[in-house]
């Protein structure tokens, strides 16, 4: 049996207010604890916002939390901060994979096609221009024609798709750049960006060619990762999250990470992001300002502007990685694997008995430590230690395990 476990909530309001925990009957959770009512044969999981979905193998999906946006796809609207208890999905063909933002989820079939729900003013959902809403999945019909779906990531308005040719696809907000399209005036008002906003998803150019094999969203900036391990950072820099010293507008060239390593996967928070190299060192950049690089007390910036090693890690490149607001987490295991063993990602992993660390805030319990302070290098949940665990996400606030 498989059953994801849940810890966290959010600043200043307990976790029924939204449901993304999965239960109405308890405040913030400080240690990981079950999600009752969903099915046994689970093999993958996500977040949203405030938002959680968890995969059958069946590929049926169940989904609970907020609902005031219609994020849940399940036809029906809930008031905001209401209990939504987990709930099967309808209408949707088998899913092989996940995403979901604040306001918006995302499937990607067995066969490849992109299905989206929720409501987005922005152009989110990629249905089109002005469709708005999408109470039940609905398939993004702006890709039908191109090459199958891989993979899909959402940040806070906007989202990326990554199709089996290696071309990235992008739509939604555009103020800072990160759909990778052009980048809108400096002195754009609300209603210049909003005539701007992309509402069906759009090829980026710049990256072809260049053997993109991961797509990650942060809240307002995208990450293109290449089979060579080069990464490719576009959109807001406010935080350091592009990993570069200067921010530039294009072309791809200017977007590398340059003078750091290659790296295997990428993850990204609100304002940071976590690397694996191809042996499996763990690297973290961006906003520091709850201790979420792991980079140390006192050892780092609240905000690095490049990659940095963080110290301590067993070299695992199929370790598991998620961040979200102002924490992160990883999920590894004592096999040094530099032997060129094949790469799988957070979804396809198989289950992975060992450690599974948090750092970060450790506010509302986050973490799932049992405390509450700050934890500035990453530190072991003991109540998962040799857990068999096949998968992980995070929303803003709470993070989902998925152990078996």
């Amino acid at each position: 049996m498989t059953s994801p476990v849940v810890s966290g909530s959010w600043p200043g309001a307990p976790a029924p207010r939204y449901g993304a925990l999965g239960r109405p009957d308890a405040g913030d959770w400080y240690e990981p604890e079950p999600v009752p009512g969903l099915p046994s044969d689970l093999i993958g999981v996500a977040a949203g916002h405030y938002t959680s979905f968890a995969l059958t193998a069946r590929g049926q999906v169940w989904s609970w939390g907020a609902n005031e946006a219609l994020q849940l796809g399940r036809r029906q609207r809930d008031e905001a901060y209401t209990h939504s208890p987990p709930g099967p999905i309808p209408g949707l063909p088998p899913i092989a994979r996940l995403a979901a933002s604040g306001v918006v989820g995302f499937a990607v079939t067995t066969h490849g096609e992109l299905h989206a729900w929720g409501t987005s003013r922005r152009g989110q959902l990629g249905l089109g221009p002005g469709e708005t809403a999408a109470p039940a999945p609905r398939r993004v019909e702006a890709l039908a024609d191109a090459a199958a779906v891989t993979q899909v990531s959402a940040g806070w308005g906007h989202a990326l798709a990554l199709t089996v040719d290696g071309g990235v696809w992008a739509w939604g907000w555009p103020a800072a750049g990160q759909l990778g399209h052009t980048l809108p005036p400096e002195d754009a008002d609300e209603e210049a960006l909003a005539a701007a906003c992309v509402w069906a998803p759009r090829r980026v150019h710049a990256l072809d060619g260049r053997g993109i094999v991961q797509v990650a969203a942060g809240y307002d900036h995208s990450m293109a990762l290449g089979a060579d391990g080069r990464l490719y950072t576009f959109g807001d820099d406010s935080l350091g999250q592009l990993g570069r010293r200067e921010a530039d507008p294009g072309p791809a060239d200017a977007w590398l990470v340059r003078g750091a390593p290659a790296f295997a996967k990428v993850t990204a928070g609100l304002g940071h992001c976590l690397a694996l190299t191809p042996c499996g060192q763990l690297y973290s950049w961006g906003w520091n300002g709850a201790g979420q690089l792991g980079l140390g007390a006192g050892e780092a910036a609240e905000v690095v502007a490049t990659p940095q090693l963080v110290y301590g890690q067993p070299r695992n490149r199929n370790a598991l990685l998620a961040a979200g607001r102002v924490h992160s987490v990883l999920v590894t295991d004592e096999r040094d694997e530099q032997d060129g063993a094949e790469l799988k990602d957070n979804d396809h992993a198989g289950a992975m008995a060992g450690m599974c660390a948090s750092w970060g805030s450790g506010a509302n319990g986050r973490l799932g430590t049992g405390q509450l302070e700050e934890v500035h290098h990453p530190e072991l949940l003991p109540m998962l230690d040799g857990e068999e665990v096949a998968g992980l996400a995070a929303g803003l606030d709470h993070t989902l395990i998925l152990a078996r």
